[in-house]
């Protein structure tokens, strides 16, 4: 059983970012969330919480799995 790892989870975020060419500011403000969380998911320094997976599986248009690394 894979485990959370949280360098894959980063770099999904940044990809996405790109690809729906937004900056961690303007996905902050649409999540609702702090400029300050993207950026410690986006370098790895933080998980985010459930409610928070829930968010980016919304705004991004994938499954926690793809976040995750679980599936591609």
């Amino acid at each position: 059983m894979k485990t959370f790892d949280i360098k894959i989870f980063a770099d999904r975020v940044k990809e996405l970012c790109l690809l729906k060419e937004v900056s961690q500011y303007s996905m902050a403000l649409e999540m609702k969330i702090s400029h300050g969380t993207v950026s410690f998911w986006e370098n790895a320094l933080s998980k985010p919480t459930a409610n928070s997976i829930l968010k980016l599986t919304q705004y991004f248009g994938v499954t926690s799995d793809y976040l995750f690394g679980l599936e591609d």
